[in-house]
């Protein structure tokens, strides 16, 4: 099975803009962001634990965000809007991601991969 087959969601990814330059105060100027919508992707459940403290229980779910060898990820992006092919919402709010690593097969880039930072 291809891996392209395997990317069942969509997301939006949100890219920051750059510093170029800055002004006569000395205060940083930032190029406009950049959003890329229906990216192909897949999301993970990989950890799933309970914490208890004195004020209740906590459920601390971690995901993993793969995409495709031609959607590069890095740290600096956030997530939005992880949707199915029918539209329905897999995980709801704005994700960091943390981690953003390319793998590799055995002679090329194979896809990216990404632990999703925030909550649902």
């Amino acid at each position: 099975m291809s891996f392209r087959k395997m990317l069942i969601h969509r997301c939006t990814l949100h890219i920051p803009g750059i510093k170029t330059g800055e002004d006569d105060y000395g205060q940083p100027i930032y190029s406009n962001p950049t959003e890329i919508e229906d990216v192909l992707c897949r999301v993970h459940q990989v950890h799933k634990t309970v914490s208890v403290d004195p004020n209740g229980q906590n459920y601390i779910t971690q995901y993993v965000l793969f995409t495709g060898p031609g959607q590069e990820l890095n740290n600096a992006m956030t997530v939005n809007d992880l949707k199915d092919k029918a539209g329905n919402a897999v995980l709801t709010g704005s994700f960091s991601l943390q981690d953003a690593q390319p793998i590799y097969g055995r002679t090329r880039l194979h896809h990216y991969e990404a632990v999703l930072k925030g909550s649902e």
